[in-house]
Order: C-alpha cells, then structure tokens, then sequence
C-alpha cells in the first residue's frame, strides 16, 4: 500500500481506510498483520504526524532510503547477509513472510508497536529498535523442534517432544493434532516457562501432528511446522498422559 502516493492523489485518510480494510479482512478465520515500511519520503512531517497509526497488528521499519530504495531493499531482505538474521528478534522484510524463517509468526493487536529502524544501504547495513525506551517489543525467535523424525513411529515407552530455546520467549506449549493445518485448533498438551521436557506416552490421533509455540511477553507467537508421528498407544478421550520423574502416573488411570 504506497503510502506517499495514496497521500498525493488522494488523502491519508485512503491509506488509513486501506489498511483498516486490510487488518479486518481474514482468510479462513485466520487475522491479518501488516508490515510498513517507510524511507526518507515517509520521515517528512506530513507523513509522521500519523505514525504510529494504532498500537498493534503491524510492524513498523524506518529505511534511511529513498522512496524506490525501499522496494530495493525489501526485494534483499531474504538473501543479504546483513538482513537474513534473527538479529535478537529486531529484524524485518521478508525473514516474516510466508517464504521466510519466521513465516509462522503470528502479531499480537495488544502490546505497541514493533517498530525498528535500518542504517545502511539496500544491500547492508543494520537493523536496531527505532526507540527502545517507547518502543521496546522484539520478536520471538523462529522454532527448532527436538524429537522424532516426521513419520517416525513411538512405542509404548514414549517420547520427549521439545524444542532448542526461542529467545524472548517467556512460555512454550506443546500442541497436537490431527493433521497438518489450523494449528490454531490444535490441543494444548502443555503450557511451561521452558521448554517441555516430559515423556508423553499416550496420544490422541493414531496420525499425530505435534509443535511447539512459543509467546513473547506482547503475545506474539510463533511455531515450527507440525510434525507427522504414528504412537502405539492412542488414547481419543480428551486428556494427555505425561509421566515425570517425580510424578509416576500409571498408564491405565488416564
């Protein structure tokens, strides 16, 4: 949505509306967020008297680059060396899109706005917070997951289903499911500070689709693609058996 050229042939208020429409538009249920990006044109005071426009559902980048440099530096954001990092969660372009590492995240509507600011040219340079002090929100780090394979098969004795830590994440849950999609709809197995760490022997799918989410302090979110296992023991009512080494839960009682 190009903002310096709805402004001149029409009103800011046509680019307000457009993203207003965009934000309340959804696919299969599932809620939009927007990027903007912004160079040297956007930082004139016409335009910054409107930014930031709401207090969620978007992430905001300052480029100190000109209004066609933008398109440039977007179009290098997912294979220069200087953009393609996780960068401590202030990282923007395309490493968020459905074609980047971090594809899977989701914006919370409630916590500001993730706003950061790129110094350097199209190709390199940095990216650090826009002001830390009034915009301090950095993003949840893209999911590894820890156990079996896809397709692999687990016996009775049970498996631990985890995931390396996510930096900023303050929670991680383990969900299944049935199938590979709407991880939305997915149960909850478990929800810990920490990365999950239990052995779970009994499951609620013969195909059983596992992740782990992980949530910032905002409530963003963001997971690994799902995980097809085949469990022994397969359990349709509602609960999940987990057994600890302090808590020794006899199978049969589930």
């Amino acid at each position: 949505l190009d903002a310096p050229c709805l402004f001149l042939n029409h009103s800011w208020d046509v680019h307000l509306q457009a993203i207003d429409q965009f934000l309340t538009s959804s696919v299969d249920g599932e809620p939009c967020w927007l990027d903007e990006y912004y160079g040297t044109e956007g930082s004139k005071p016409e335009y910054q008297k409107y930014l930031p426009y709401r207090t969620g559902d978007f992430l905001l980048v300052y480029l100190e680059l000109g209004h066609n440099q933008v398109r440039d530096w977007y179009r290098n954001s997912l294979t220069g060396n200087d953009m393609n990092i996780f960068n401590s969660g202030v990282v923007g372009g395309a490493y968020w899109s459905v074609i980047g590492p971090g594809k899977n995240l989701q914006l919370s509507p409630e916590p500001g706005v993730y706003y950061f600011q790129w110094s350097g040219s199209a190709q390199t340079g940095a990216m650090n917070l826009f002001s830390q002090s009034q915009y301090p929100g950095r993003l949840p780090e893209p999911v590894t997951l820890i156990g079996p394979v896809d397709g692999e098969f687990v016996d009775a004795n049970g498996v631990v289903l985890t995931c390396e830590i996510s930096e900023n994440a303050i929670g991680y849950q383990l969900l299944f499911g049935s199938e590979p999609y709407r991880v939305m709809d997915y149960t909850i197995a478990s929800d810990t500070p920490e990365p999950p760490n239990e052995v779970i022997t009994t499951f609620p799918f013969e195909q059983t689709f596992w992740t782990v989410r992980v949530y910032d302090e905002y409530g963003s979110t963001i997971y690994a693609d799902p995980i097809c296992i085949y469990p022994e023991i397969v359990d349709y009512s509602t609960e999940i058996l987990v057994h600890t080494d302090e808590d020794d839960i006899d199978n049969n009682e589930q």
